[in-house]
C-alpha cells in the first residue's frame, strides 16, 4: 500500500537502513539514528505515563537549547501521538507565557537553561520535565506501538509560533503529511541523498529548520549543528564545517552577507560546499555574486515561502551571476505544490502575464491554520476564489509577486509594506532593490515614517550619507526618493537571523 507515511514511519524506515550512522551532531556530541530512536522512545514513554489511555496531552512544549537531544525530544513527542512546540528560551518570559496560554500545555520538557528561563514566571502551571531524566526512562514499546497505530498522516506534527503583524504570537499548525511531502520535494529538486551533510544555522523554533531536520531524517543524511558564536568568526566557522564534512547549507541571507563582508573568500578555499540554499528574506545580488565567484561549481538556490506552507514553496536555481541592480527571482513552485497570483479582484494572473498580485499557495504543503485562533485562520486560509465548485483551501501569503516568464516569479514585497506617498503607491522593497547598486553600500533598508510622511533610507557600509542620498536621487523617480539617509554600523537582527525593521524604526525615532 502506497500511503503517505507519518513522520515517525518515515523516520523508522531510515533507521532501518542507516541505524549506525550519525544522524545529528554538535561538536563532540553525536547521536546515531538508532540512538535517536532509543532516546525518542524513552521520552515518549515518560510523556505517556502522564496522559490518559489515548496518550493525548494537547501540545507538549520544549524549552531547550538547539542540540541533538532537542531533536530526540521532538521525535519523542511525536511518538507519543502529540504535536510539539519549540520555545525560544531567550525570548521575553511574557512571550513564552502567551504561547503556553494559547497552547494550554500541561507538559514542558526542558534542559537546565530552559528550566531556568521558565523559572522567571510564576504563572506557568504545566509540569516541567527534565530531559536527562526522561532519556533514562525504560521504553514501553507495547504502549508506543498502540499509540502509533492511531496516528494518521493528517495529525499535527508541530505548532510553530510567529509574531504576526500585531506582535501577538500565532501558532501555525503543520501536519505530518505536509512535512513528508515537503521533504520529498526538496530532496528530489536538489538531488540530495544520504551523503548530504547539512550545516544547520537556523534555530529549531524557526520554520527554516524544517528543511534541515526532516530532509535529513527522510534521506538518512547528517545534520551538523553550527555553534551560533562561530558566525562572528568566518574562518573558524568554515574550518568547523570542513572538519565536520558539511557539504550543504540552508541559511538566512544575513549569515551569507556576514561571510562575504568579512572577505573570507579572498583567501579561503570553501569548495567543499556543494549546495548553497538560502531563504527568509531577499539576498542582495552582489552577495550572491561574491559566493558564486568563490564556489563556481556549487548549486545556488533562492527559496521562498512562509511558515504556513511548512517552510518554502518556490525555488530559483541561480545558474549565472546577477545584475546587482536586480533582485534574485523566487522562481517556480516545487513538485506537488501550486503557487499562483491573484489580483485585487481575486482574478488569477496567468503565468507570463503582466501585473502584480498576491502570492497564493495550494496543495499538501499547507498548514491547517493557527492554533486556537479561528479569526486569523479565516483571514489567511480561505476557499480558492477561482474554484467555486468544491471546497479547496489556499493560503494567501500577503506577499506580492510578478511573473518573470511562464514559470518563474519575482518577489515584489509585502502587501502591508506598500505605502501611499505623494499620491503614489510605493513598494519599499523596490526602493531597496534599486539602491543596491550604489557602491560602498552593503545593505539598504527603506523605512516609512507615517507621522511625517517620509521615506528614510537606512544602510550600512563605508559610503558617505550625502553620497548615498545623491546617488539614490539619481536612481529613483522623484516620488520614491528618500527624504533622508541614516547610516548604521550594523543592523539589529532578530532571533531568526533576519533584519529587525521594528527596532530600526525605533532607533530612527530616538535619533530625531
Amino acid at each position: 500500500m502506497n500511503k503517505v507515511p507519518t513522520i515517525i514511519e518515515m523516520f523508522e524506515a531510515t533507521v532501518g537502513k542507516y541505524g549506525d550512522k550519525c544522524a545529528i551532531c554538535s561538536g563532540d556530541e553525536q547521536i546515531t539514528y538508532s540512538g535517536l530512536k532509543s532516546f525518542a522512545m524513552s521520552i515518549a514513554t515518560g510523556i505517556l505515563k502522564r496522559t490518559d489511555s489515548t496518550g493525548k496531552s494537547a501540545t507538549v512544549a520544549i524549552a531547550m537549547n538547539k542540540s541533538p537531544k532537542c531533536l530526540a525530544v521532538m521525535l519523542g513527542i511525536m511518538y507519543s501521538g502529540n504535536p510539539y512546540t519549540v520555545l525560544d528560551i531567550k525570548s521575553p518570559i511574557e512571550r513564552i507565557e502567551k504561547i503556553l496560554d494559547t497552547l494550554d500545555s500541561n507538559i514542558i520538557i526542558a534542559d537546565s537553561k530552559g528550566a531556568k528561563a521558565l523559572g522567571k514566571s510564576k504563572d506557568i502551571k504545566a509540569e516541567i520535565l527534565d530531559v536527562d531524566e526522561l532519556i533514562g526512562v525504560e521504553s514501553d514499546h507495547e504502549r508506543i506501538e498502540q499509540i502509533k497505530r492511531n496516528i494518521v498522516d493528517t495529525d499535527p506534527a508541530y505548532i510553530l509560533f510567529t509574531s504576526g503583524s500585531t506582535g501577538v504570537p500565532k501558532g501555525t499548525v503543520v501536519g505530518h503529511s505536509s512535512v513528508v511531502a515537503y521533504s520529498r520535494a526538496v530532496a528530489s529538486t536538489f538531488s540530495l541523498d544520504q551523503e548530504t551533510v547539512f550545516g544547520s544555522q537556523t534555530p529549531f523554533y524557526f520554520s527554516m529548520s524544517v528543511l534541515d531536520i526532516f530532509v535529513t531524517l527522510y534521506l538518512g543524511a547528517t545534520l551538523v549543528i553550527i555553534p551560533k558564536m562561530l558566525f562572528s568568526f568566518p574562518i573558524r566557522l568554515f574550518d568547523y564545517m570542513k572538519e565536520q564534512c558539511v557539504n550543504t547549507i540552508y541559511w538566512v541571507p544575513t549569515a551569507m552577507e556576514l561571510v562575504a563582508d568579512r572577505g573570507l573568500f579572498n583567501s579561503y578555499d570553501a569548495t567543499f560546499l556543494k549546495n548553497v540554499l538560502f531563504a527568509g528574506e531577499p539576498l542582495p545580488s552582489k552577495y550572491l555574486n561574491i559566493w558564486k565567484d568563490a564556489l563556481p561549481k556549487a548549486l545556488f538556490a533562492n527559496l521562498y515561502g512562509p511558515t504556513e506552507v511548512t517552510d518554502t514553496c518556490t525555488y530559483y536555481i541561480c545558474q549565472e551571476k546577477m545584475d546587482i541592480s536586480k533582485s534574485i527571482p523566487i522562481g517556480c513552485h516545487f513538485d506537488n505544490c501550486d503557487v499562483f497570483l491573484l489580483d485585487e479582484s481575486n482574478r488569477k494572473i496567468e503565468p507570463g502575464s503582466e501585473g502584480m498580485g498576491e502570492i497564493c499557495v495550494r496543495g499538501p504543503f499547507l498548514a491547517y491554520g493557527y492554533y486556537n485562533n479561528p479569526e486569523q485562520t479565516a483571514k489567511a486560509f480561505v476557499q480558492n476564489p477561482v474554484n467555486p465548485h468544491y471546497p479547496e483551501m489556499i493560503y494567501r501569503t500577503g506577499d506580492l509577486g510578478m511573473w518573470m516568464d511562464d514559470e518563474n516569479l519575482i518577489y515584489a514585497g509585502r502587501k502591508d509594506n506598500q505605502i501611499k506617498h505623494l499620491g503614489y503607491r510605493i513598494e519599499l522593497g523596490e526602493i531597496e532593490n534599486v539602491v543596491a547598486a550604489i557602491e560602498q553600500m552593503d545593505i539598504a533598508v527603506a523605512i516609512y515614517e507615517e507621522s511625517v510622511d517620509e521615506i528614510v533610507l537606512c544602510y550600512n557600509g563605508s559610503a558617505d550619507e550625502q553620497d548615498v542620498l545623491a546617488e539614490a536621487n539619481k536612481l529613483l523617480p522623484s516620488y520614491m526618493r528618500p527624504s533622508r539617509v541614516v547610516r548604521f554600523d550594523a543592523f539589529p537582527i532578530n532571533s531568526n537571523g533576519k533584519i529587525d525593521r521594528k527596532k530600526m524604526k525605533e532607533t530612527i525615532k530616538k535619533a530625531e
